[in-house]
Parts: structure tokens; sequence; C-alpha cells
């Protein structure tokens, strides 16, 4: 499988992911940094990921709490 591209929502998500052929048995990697810009609070976003594989694509979901600043 190939990752071909990772389509985050909205630009507070930055992701990096496998760019070499997954062959089977063998695993691949997918990181998503989330910057909050100061917002507080619960978040959910979604990235697309779009891969030769199957459908062609998969959504993921991101889901965490910000707090607020100490």
């Amino acid at each position: 499988m190939e990752l071909i591209n990772v389509i985050p929502d909205c630009s507070c998500t930055s992701p990096k992911w496998s760019t070499e052929i997954i062959k089977p048995q063998k695993q691949g990697f997918i990181t998503v940094t989330y910057g909050s810009h100061d917002d507080v609070g619960k978040f959910l976003k979604t990235i697309t990921v779009l891969h030769n594989s199957g459908e062609g694509y998969t959504f993921l979901e991101l889901k965490g709490f910000v707090s607020q600043k100490l």
C-alpha cells in the first residue's frame, strides 16, 4: 500500500506520513500535530488519508481536550 496524501480539515493540524510503499506485513506511520492557537476545551478534527488500497481513502478522527494554561 502507498499513502498518497494526508489532508487535515484545518490548518491547525500538521500531518507527516510514510512516503515509502508499505509492503504486506509491514507498518507505516501517520503523525499529526495539533496547534490549539490558545483555544481551550474539547476538539475534534478529521484527517483524510488518500491511499491506493480498497476504496482509496480513509477518515481518521483526532479528539482531545486543551486545558487552560497554568
